[in-house]
């Protein structure tokens, strides 16, 4: 009775364990335990309008990134950002949920702030920089204080690394911030990866988004 008491009491202590600070892991390795590919949920919020989907993401072998949802009573939609390992792709057609994001960036006039041609070659260039060791690119990166500092094709992303969140952000013209967001770390992977846009730093620190794409793996 003593021994099974004794074994309660050690398996209560690991469960009571405090999680590990990702303030305290290698932001290298961080960056590549964030999941954009897979099978999972998803939600995407623009103002106030949602959509929840199951989302089923790859990244074929002409590394075209291709990001399928199923949203119920609505059927399939898609959205492709063809050959990553190139910086830019001109002439690809624009696909079914890409032209949902467009139609609500038109509905509430985001398109006056942020182009959605912008918002997709900005969302590009995040995907490209985090599925790097997939397709084989390299970066120049620098500690800056508590930030990593990476150059990627001209381009400068700030990895940051909190107690709970793992952050990958980068400033655009106009003071405007995409944001990618990874939470609950596994042995292996996050299992949470938020795409956020925000209009300006104050915003950012208010946590006011103009657009939020949650991926749950």
């Amino acid at each position: 009775m003593k021994f099974l008491s004794l074994l309660f009491l050690l398996a209560s202590c690991s469960l009571l364990k405090p999680e590990v600070s990702l303030k305290t892991k290698d932001k290298e390795i961080l960056l590549k335990s964030v999941r954009l590919t897979g099978e999972g949920r998803g939600r995407l919020t623009i103002n106030q309008r949602q959509y929840v989907f199951h989302i089923d993401t790859v990244l074929n072998d002409e590394y075209d990134w291709i990001f399928a949802v199923s949203i119920p009573l609505q059927g399939e939609e898609v959205m492709i950002m063809p050959n990553i390992r190139r910086k830019e792709f001109h002439g690809h057609e624009t696909e079914s949920f890409e032209k949902r994001i467009e139609r609500e960036f038109y509905r509430l006039k985001l398109k006056d702030i942020i182009s959605t041609d912008q918002f997709f070659r900005e969302l590009r260039s995040l995907v490209r920089f985090l599925l790097m060791p997939v397709w084989g690119g390299k970066k120049n990166c620098k500690q800056d204080d508590e930030n990593l500092l990476c150059e990627f094709d001209q381009e400068e992303f700030i990895v940051t690394a909190l107690e709970k969140e793992f952050l990958v952000s980068k400033k655009l013209k106009d003071g405007l911030i995409l944001q990618i967001v990874s939470r609950n770390l596994t042995e292996s992977f996050f299992r949470q990866t938020d795409i956020y846009l925000y209009s300006n730093q104050i915003d950012l620190e208010n946590k006011k988004k103009l657009f939020s794409l949650e991926l749950f793996w």
